[in-house]
Order: C-alpha cells, then structure tokens, then sequence
C-alpha cells in the first residue's frame, strides 16, 4: 500500500490493479500480487480488522470509501474547473481532460470527465451499470443540486439553452 501511495499519490487503485512484475519500485515479493482486490476486501470487511489495523491503514490515508474520495479528489473539481473555463457544466461526452494543459491541474490529466457527466445523465452514476440505491440518491441529489443552480444561473443570465431558446424570465 505505502508504495503504492508513493508511486500514485492516493490509494484509489481499480480493483483489477496487480503489482506489476518487473518493477523494482516495488518489493519483489510484491510483483503478481492483486493489491486492488485486498484494498477493496478492507474496504468491504473493515468491521472484522483489528483497531491496530485500522489504525496502519488510515495512517497511510487509506480511503474507506474509494467512490467518495474519486468524487471528491477527481469529479467535483474538474467539473468545477470545466464551468470555469467554459462558463457552464455542459460538458461533451467525448471530453477529456486535457495533458500539459495549464488551465488544468495537472493531477486531473486523462480524466474523463465528459464519460462521467454523461453516467450521471444516464442515471448510472458510478459507470458499472449497477450503484445500490443509497448511492445513487446521494449522486442524484448532488447532481440535481449541480444543474439546478446552473439552470438558474444560465435563466438569470438570459442564456439560452441547448435547444436554442432562451428560457429567460419576465
């Protein structure tokens, strides 16, 4: 885990993430092991670890909730960012965040932001064509909230919207 923060920065690898073989950043003993299925069994089986495991584990800033701090550390500000370099949240399916870019932090290189937006408008969320519904209501709420102040946002500006008309108010 503690390589794998040093190499990455965070510890939200995939669950299909395997210690690469071959790289000497890594402990040999370490190459071919599945480091992402184990980080989500602790995830998934934090009440049955130990108090002094927890406490290892959170002392690396493991994250209990890896979709959570992917929204926090990824989403929410490149979505941000988006609106402020282009004045709205009507984000292409086709966009990626942009490398050597400086109007992006660099940390949000290659993230596919435009994939994202469109799950959440397709009422999948997390991309895995299935979220329990807790988490679903706590993405739709944030969403909803999102796109309901820029729709009053783009109103009290007289903006029009994608179907051309202008939805200002009398």
């Amino acid at each position: 885990m503690q390589t794998y923060r040093e190499i990455h920065g965070d510890l939200l690898m995939q669950v299909s993430f395997i210690v690469p073989g071959g790289d000497d950043r890594w402990p040999r003993a370490t190459w071919g092991y599945k480091l992402g299925y184990w980080a989500s069994e602790l995830r998934r089986n934090r009440d049955k670890l130990l108090p002094y495991q927890v406490e290892d584990l959170e002392t690396l800033k493991f994250s209990w909730n890896a979709r959570e701090a992917r929204w926090n550390q990824y989403f929410s500000p490149a979505i941000q960012r988006y609106k402020e370099i282009h004045g709205n949240s009507h984000v292409p399916q086709s966009f990626v965040v942009p490398s050597n870019d400086a109007n992006w932090p660099s940390e949000l290189a290659g993230y596919r932001l435009g994939q994202k937006v469109n799950n959440l408008r397709c009422g999948d969320p997390l991309g895995t064509g299935e979220s329990d519904e807790a988490e679903w209501q706590e993405v739709e709420l944030i969403y909803k909230s999102w796109m309901l102040l820029e729709t009053l946002h783009d109103i009290e500006d007289g903006i029009e919207d994608s179907d051309g008309i202008n939805d200002e108010v009398n």
